[in-house]
């Protein structure tokens, strides 16, 4: 029985991004998908993050004290300006994205975790293993 071969390509994935702006104008950028390198870091932040804001809580509970920044976290590591001559200069900053309005932060999150397989059930997962393995050594 042969097996499916198995086809990826090895570019990162980018989808074009238009703002309309008050005045009429439009301003262009790019979503680009995450390398293997910068999702892993970005899960790490989530999980410190979360570790941070659980540490000397009551039975573990989950308790986010500061979500300031949470939902622009990810998409200021995908959302880049291209300048009028279509080239991709610089990353969007978290104060950037934050001053959108929140229907676009949160439909850029969503465009995001779907470019990266960052569902949240991924995220989740992923955090409670890591987790897992932390503390399975040190008891």
């Amino acid at each position: 029985m042969s097996q499916e071969e198995l086809v990826f390509k090895t570019s990162l994935e980018k989808r074009p991004v238009r703002f309309e702006n008050e005045d009429g104008s439009t301003t262009r950028a790019s979503l680009i998908q995450l390398s293997g390198k910068k999702r892993d870091h970005y899960i790490q932040t989530l999980r410190d993050r979360h570790t941070r804001a659980t540490k000397g809580t009551k039975d573990g509970a989950r308790e986010v004290t500061k979500i300031e920044g949470l939902l622009a976290l990810l998409v200021s590591e995908c959302l880049w300006h291209v300048d009028s001559d279509g080239r991709i200069t610089e990353p969007y900053s978290v104060d950037e994205i934050q001053a959108f309005p929140s229907s676009a932060v949160e439909a850029l999150q969503d465009a995001c975790k779907k470019m990266n397989g960052l569902e949240d059930d991924a995220v989740e997962e992923a955090k409670g293993n890591s987790q897992e393995n932390d503390s399975s050594g040190s008891e």
